[in-house]
């Protein structure tokens, strides 16, 4: 039975109590390729037609399989920066904050909505696409950003690049969290003192 029609019935219900959650059919990574691969482009388990989409992201397909493609309503991409609001509120950032997003800002869904929570909460918000690293570590002391958004990787390369521009980021830059995310590696102990050692 697919797990479409099964959620659907259960979503009917007019009184939904919370064991009602466990006949839920939980939809995986797996289940949703294989959907979009048999019925193209989207696969038949959208949850709203195609003409109510605002946007279109792809999933970054790292993982050597075919990237994920996502459609977005308005109100699905309000609620997706305000759950970014609600972490990056807890991470301490605040109106008064200018943050640095060193992503490509191509259709990989990456930072895209934190962007919009930062729009969202008054930070001053700093897009970097088409930059060098060179040229967005300048722009990160330069502009006095206080908040750098990046993967764990990128992180460690920009700091690497400082040190050969004679950029000492913990003394010459105002960053004082570096948020990142789209890789395990910032969760790696030893990856994250690098980080921390690098910005300060």
């Amino acid at each position: 039975e697919r797990r479409a029609d099964v959620a659907g019935r259960v979503a009917d219900l007019v009184e939904f109590a919370l064991d009602d959650i466990r006949r839920l059919p939980f939809m995986t990574r797996e289940d949703w390729m294989a959907c979009q691969a048999e019925k193209p482009l989207f696969g038949d388990m959208i949850t709203r037609p195609e003409q109510d989409a605002i946007r279109y992201h792809l999933t970054s397909g790292t993982s050597g399989r075919q990237p994920l493609r996502v459609l977005d309503s308005r109100k699905d991409w309000s609620w997706i920066a305000d759950m970014w609001c609600y972490g990056f509120w807890g991470f301490g950032i605040r109106p008064s904050d200018k943050v640095f997003f060193a992503f490509s800002y191509g259709s990989f869904i990456g930072f895209w909505g934190a962007h919009y929570c930062c729009e969202k909460l008054g930070c001053l918000t700093l897009a970097s696409g088409n930059m060098t690293t060179e040229q967005r570590v300048k722009q990160i002391v330069e502009m006095g950003v206080t908040v750098v958004c990046a993967t764990p990787t990128y992180a460690l390369r920009m700091g690497q690049t400082a040190e050969k521009m004679g950029i000492d980021l913990r003394k010459d830059g105002r960053v004082r969290r570096v948020v990142v995310s789209g890789e395990p590696a910032g969760s790696i102990p030893a990856v994250k003192k690098m980080i921390e050692e690098m910005w300060g």
